[in-house]
């Protein structure tokens, strides 16, 4: 196979996976168990690229394969979740991996913010 379809091939999936994501956020309303949240540093500026991992929940039901990762405005969601507590972790090579606890109730929206510090 050539670089040229290896590339094709690539963007291809990376289209379908954008279209099943832009798909599964608009048909999850807004403020239906999910988490949103927000990751900055010590002086408050955003982090992009931070992965947001679940270490224990206490919730029944299936959890989304995919991991939400950090935008440029340190913002990530994490839509149509089972009601539960849930404990997250937030990590990034270079910074103190940082869990927060959190409750995802019914119909509503839980808000995290993670402040993490550079590592040492």
């Amino acid at each position: 196979m050539s670089r040229f379809s290896k590339l094709l091939l690539f963007c291809a999936a990376f289209a379908l996976l954008l279209s099943y994501t832009t798909i599964a956020c608009a048909t999850h309303p807004a403020n239906m168990n999910s988490i949103e949240g927000k990751v900055t540093d010590e002086t408050h500026r955003p982090i992009q690229g931070v992965g947001i991992g679940i270490d224990h929940t206490t919730a029944k039901g299936p959890i989304p394969e995919l991991l939400p990762i950090s935008n440029e405005e340190g913002k990530f969601a994490w839509p149509a979740l089972p009601p539960g507590t849930y404990t997250l972790r937030a990590t990034l090579d270079g910074y103190q991996s940082q869990t927060q606890t959190v409750e995802v109730k019914e119909g509503a929206t839980a808000k995290v913010e993670f402040v993490l510090q550079r590592a040492n």
